[in-house]
């Protein structure tokens, strides 16, 4: 026996839905997609993790001491209010 809504999509109703996507998603559309990417993000973490573990510090501050002090390009400057951020203790 077929239940009376196995062959039929949800529909997310557009007044839910986040702005930018409104169009005629299914929920499964949406929740498969909205897990996708969240699985795509666990994973390039977990990527990164595993290459900083990898890393070389010794070899990095000696290839970053070759690069000259200068002024960075005109549009290439970092915004005033942006602070620098670093793990890492000399």
């Amino acid at each position: 026996m077929r239940s009376a809504q196995s062959g039929s999509a949800m529909l997310l109703p557009t007044s839910r839905m986040p702005e930018g996507i409104k169009g005629g998603y299914s929920m499964n559309q949406f929740l498969i997609t909205d897990a996708a990417d969240k699985l795509s993000a666990l994973e390039t973490v977990d990527y990164l993790r595993h290459r900083a573990e990898r890393a070389n510090l010794k070899d990095f501050d000696r290839l970053l001491a070759l690069v000259p002090d200068s002024e960075p390009v005109p549009g290439d400057e970092l915004p005033p209010e942006s602070k620098r951020r670093t793990r890492r203790h000399s």
